[in-house]
Formats: C-alpha cells, structure tokens, sequence
C-alpha cells in the first residue's frame, strides 16, 4: 500500500477531495487531500472548490517497489544450508559474501541433494564453520574474493572438488592462525594482480592429476607465497597456461 497526498494547494475555498479508480469510480472523498493504505495502482484526485465551482483532477499510477534481498549471505545459530535443495543441477551465485559462522553449514552434498554444478562467490569466503563441496562432478566453488579460514573452528571438505580462484583484483587466503590450508583441486583463473598467501598460511593440494592448475591471465598470473610452504600431493601435477609466476614477495617461500 501507499499514500497520496495533494500539494501545493492555492486559493481554494472550502476544497473537498475525492480518490478515483482507473475505471473512474469514487472510493473515497475528505477536506485534507492525503488518502492512506491505497493498493498500488492508478488512480485520479479530484479536487473540488466550492467557492468557485472549479474541479481540478491530477491522475497518477504507483507501483510496489522491487523485492531485493542484501548481496552477502551469512549462515548462523548452528544452522545447516542444503544448498542443492529441490534443484541440484542448478548454479548457484552469491553476489557479494558469503559467511559461515562457527557451528553452522554450507553443504553441497547433503544426501538426495547433491550438487552437479557450482557455487560462484562474487566477493569473499568466510569460513568459520563448515562447508563442504559436492561429491559429484561440477559441484565446484568459484570465488571472487578472499578466502578467509577460522583455523579454531572451519572446516573445509572438499570431496575431490575444486576451488577457482576468479578474481579481477589482488586475491589473499588467510588461516586465522599459523598452519595449512588443503585442496584438492585448487585454479588460479585470476585476472589482476594474482593470489596471495596470507601470513603464516600454507597451503597444500592433494588432487590427482592436475591439482594445481594456474591460468591467470595479465597481471593475474602470480601465486605470491609470501614466505609460506606451497606442498603437492603425491600424484599431484602442475598445469601452466602462458606464462606463469610462483613468487614469494616477503620471506623464503618453498615448493
């Protein structure tokens, strides 16, 4: 519902006020010009001097405003998201972040909802609790953002699973707390300034084949190390599109 009110009233004498339809039936009339609780729609004000005799009319039309919800999505109070819910071939896309608190789930493999397609994360990955990737191909995660881990309480199941790293910007994954962070598969695809380690963050990857793949493009093509270990599972290859960095811009990093 909305409210319609008349301004700007000059000169008239004993005015009355009448709300009109669009097919031009009376709904209601009164002295002060402002009628409240209108469905949306369109409709006609006439305005009726007494004095004078002299009706003026001004028609408008409103419409609801758009319904929208905030671009960061947060899973709280120990709760579970089933991600794959009732469509499991279905992309699914957070426009800004997502957060998962201590205690809570982000799953993609919940039974009888299993995912077979991605998860895209515009902005960044808050992991405080749980999520876990599909155990079925093309239940991947692509992340926009930052990778940020609670080393107390996160705990990230892969499932065989990769991890993109689609970024336009600096891209930085941080553990809250000095130790190691495990992919399996885990892809640069930046395309700005690269992927860095964050302080006293390690990573390994554990996938078969070409776990680490690294096709950054432009100044994307840098894995920064920072003075951190960078660890390949037995099995595990490196695949390289163009030219590519592995860097370590602050302390000693290893391969």
């Amino acid at each position: 519902d909305f409210t319609a009110s008349v301004n700007g009233v000059i000169n008239f004498f004993g005015a009355e006020f009448c709300l009109y339809d669009n097919a031009d039936v009376l709904i209601s009339c009164n002295t002060t010009g402002t009628f409240t609780n209108i469905p949306y729609g369109s409709y006609c004000i006439k305005a009726h001097d007494n004095c004078t005799d002299t009706t003026i009319t001004r028609c408008f039309s409103a419409s609801p405003p758009p319904i929208s919800i905030g671009n960061n999505v947060q899973i709280s109070n120990n709760t579970t998201l089933n991600l794959g819910n009732g469509a499991t071939g279905t992309a699914r896309q957070c426009a800004g972040n997502i957060t998962v608190d201590a205690g809570s789930t982000l799953s993609m493999n919940v039974s009888g909802s299993v995912m077979t397609n991605t998860l895209t994360v515009l902005g960044n990955m808050n992991l405080a609790g749980t999520l876990t990737l599909s155990s079925s191909g093309g239940g991947d995660i692509k992340v926009g953002g930052d990778w940020n881990f609670t080393a107390a309480t996160g705990v990230f199941n892969s499932n065989s699973r990769a991890v993109f790293f689609t970024g336009s910007a600096l891209q930085t994954i941080t553990r809250s707390a000095s130790g190691t962070l495990n992919f399996d598969y885990f892809l640069n695809q930046n395309s700005g300034s690269g992927i860095k380690l964050g302080s006293l963050t390690s990573i390994n990857v554990n996938g078969s084949g070409n776990g680490l793949q690294l096709t950054g493009t432009g100044t994307g093509n840098t894995l920064d190390l920072n003075g951190n270990a960078l660890t390949l599972g037995t099995g595990t290859n490196i695949q390289l599109s163009g030219t590519q960095t592995i860097t370590s811009a602050s302390g000693t990093g290893t391969v």
